[in-house]
């Protein structure tokens, strides 16, 4: 019997211990993303999305601990790869991409950016999807 509650107790620890962890690395991942190095910030997209933090399941209201806001802000990143890894841990997420490609022209990026903004806001897609048809077909 005693033998059972010292494994129970181990058990417990490590649970806790893997808890405590994971709150730890969340908010370093979090940190990560505010980087001046590029390579950071793309560690910090990878750990939070493979966490599986913020996923809206492509509706509804976001949860308040959501890591979908900070996905978006790293949309506008002056790096490139970056705004790929954002990108795919958005999509990844929500299921959509809303016309945002990373390599589009910084006007275009813009357009797509504010439709992610109202995606953050509000969980919802509606009419985002529209929107980026007519982007679509805009673009030459």
């Amino acid at each position: 019997m005693l033998r059972l509650r010292g494994v129970a107790l181990t058990v417990a620890l490590a649970v806790c211990s893997a808890v405590t962890a994971c709150g730890g690395n969340r908010g370093t991942a979090i940190q990560q993303l505010e980087s001046r190095n590029p390579t950071d910030r793309v560690q910090g997209i990878i750990a939070l999305t493979q966490a599986g933090n913020g996923d809206a399941g492509g509706g509804g209201p976001l949860p308040s601990g959501s890591v979908v806001p900070l996905f978006v802000d790293r949309l506008e990143d002056e790096d490139e790869a970056v705004r790929f890894y954002a990108i795919l841990a958005l999509e990844k997420l929500t299921g959509t991409r809303l016309g945002y490609r990373y390599g589009d022209p910084v006007d275009l990026r813009r357009r797509a950016i504010e439709r992610w903004r109202r995606y953050a806001a509000t969980g919802s897609t509606a009419g985002a999807e529209s929107e980026t048809a007519t982007t679509r077909e805009a673009r030459p």
